[in-house]
């Protein structure tokens, strides 16, 4: 029964290892990514001083399956290197996530404050261009008379 439930599972990550090589050099493959992960994750993975490679590609563009080679440098586990690159990546992500809502949050209270105005601007803006000026016998527009409406 639990066979079963293992094959339902769809595939996510397969770890490979290159015959002849330690643990500093393993291909991941990342089931149903494409570029946007493969990107962020090389770039976050090449920014560690104890790699010295990190490269993916998409084996064909109809296929959603990234592979992603690590080696490191000094027989450091390329396994860690993987773990370090994605929770550096979530924490990036986190923070974005985090500046965006405190400015969506900073944006809704401005606005809150500046409803008021707004709605007076509005209200001034919709009024007709040729309102008749007190006191000018003659009918002319407000902007005739520098009111500059």
């Amino acid at each position: 029964m639990g066979d079963e439930e293992d094959e339902k599972k769809p595939l996510v990550l397969q770890m490979v290892r290159a015959d002849g090589t330690d643990k500093n050099c393993f291909m991941f493959v990342l089931h149903n990514e494409d570029h946007t992960l493969g990107n962020s994750l090389q770039y976050m993975i090449m920014k560690n001083p104890d790699v010295e490679f990190c490269g993916y590609s998409i084996t064909h563009p109809s296929e959603r399956k990234i592979n992603l080679r690590i080696q490191t440098k000094g027989g450091l586990p390329a396994v860690d290197m993987f773990q370090k690159g994605l929770e550096d990546l979530m924490g990036v992500c986190q923070h974005i996530l985090s500046k965006f809502e405190a400015s969506v949050e900073e944006y809704n209270a401005q606005k809150d404050v500046t409803m008021h105005s707004l709605e007076f601007q509005s209200a001034v803006q919709s009024w007709p261009q040729n309102l008749v000026c007190f006191g000018c016998l003659d009918g002319w527009p407000l902007q005739s008379v520098g009111w500059g409406v």
